[in-house]
């Protein structure tokens, strides 16, 4: 399977990870992730363009993967979202167990995005 473009999803995993510390629900964060959208639809065939010329000989359109790389969905977001809560407890526990973020950071960063 084809891996992120445009920057929109690794950019997306951090505002939703910014959003879900800071206390928002699972449906804002999601629309907040669709709203990558509108910039991605305006450049959709420049990005796609781009993204082929950096893929494997045979990758085309129509390879499996290729498609839902060049969307944005929110079902993306949420299906993130549900796998931290079923592999470390929430976004919370991912930050301590990956990140490795103290629960004093974790408060520190909370109040920071709450102000």
């Amino acid at each position: 399977m084809l891996l992120f473009a445009a920057g929109k999803d690794r950019t997306g995993i951090l505002a939703s990870i910014l959003l879900a510390i800071a206390g928002a629900d699972k449906d804002f964060i999601a629309f907040n992730y669709i709203l990558s959208r509108i910039g991605v639809e305006a450049m959709r065939t420049a990005l796609k363009n781009a993204l082929l010329a950096t893929c494997p000989p045979g990758v085309t359109e129509e390879t499996p993967g290729f498609k839902e790389v060049c969307s944005v969905k929110e079902d993306y977001i949420l299906v993130l979202l549900r796998k931290l809560d079923e592999d470390f407890g929430g976004v919370e526990g991912y930050c301590k167990a990956r990140l490795g973020l103290t629960d004093e950071e974790l408060e520190a960063l909370k109040e920071r995005l709450k102000a």
